[in-house]
């Protein structure tokens, strides 16, 4: 008896862990999407062969320029920590660093929304209107994605607790206030 339910229990262990190997997807970072628009996308949009083409030259151009964006942006914030650590660094370097960082993040932001732009330009106006209209489902989806990410909306009632707001409300105002 003992020896059946020890052999059952490892079996069930083992078609557990063979499951859950088999169901792993491959972990994606958030924020390093695919430039340019997806596959998926691509045929709900119904893109002809010469638009696709063409997005994709885009993309390719787009992800080089990035890519050597974020090269740069790399190398400026190991230089930044390294900094930060050394006790004797100047002020004045370091500065200089901050800098050339949030320009470096500025060029990048510009360069996005000018490849967006691009992709905008190819595409007929029905898919513009199309893309429109997938682009504000998504942000009911994403509500918190607008000019403050984690900000949400207060509670109600001031006697019902909220989660976040509830823990992140103002030290100065009474519990009852917020």
């Amino acid at each position: 008896m003992r020896n059946k339910l020890m052999i059952l229990s490892c079996l069930v262990l083992f078609l557990f862990l063979v499951t859950t190997i088999l169901q792993a997807q491959p972990m994606r970072r958030p924020g390093w999407a695919r430039a340019g628009l997806g596959p998926g996308l691509q045929e709900w949009l119904g893109l002809t062969s010469d638009q696709k083409s063409k997005i994709e030259a885009l993309r390719k151009t787009h992800q080089e320029e990035i890519k050597a964006i974020r090269d740069k942006l790399f190398d400026l914030q190991k230089q930044l920590r390294e900094a930060r650590q050394d006790p004797k660094a100047d002020s004045k370097k370091i500065d200089g660093l901050i800098d050339e960082i949030f320009k470096l993040r500025a060029s990048e932001m510009k360069a996005r929304i000018k490849h967006q732009g691009e992709i905008e330009k190819l595409l007929t106006k029905e898919q513009r209107d199309k893309l429109a209209q997938a682009r504000e489902r998504m942000s009911r989806f994403f509500p918190g994605r607008g000019i403050w990410p984690g900000f949400r909306a207060r509670k109600i009632a001031p006697f019902m607790p909220s989660w976040p707001g509830f823990m992140m409300r103002p030290r100065f105002l009474p519990r009852w206030w917020w």
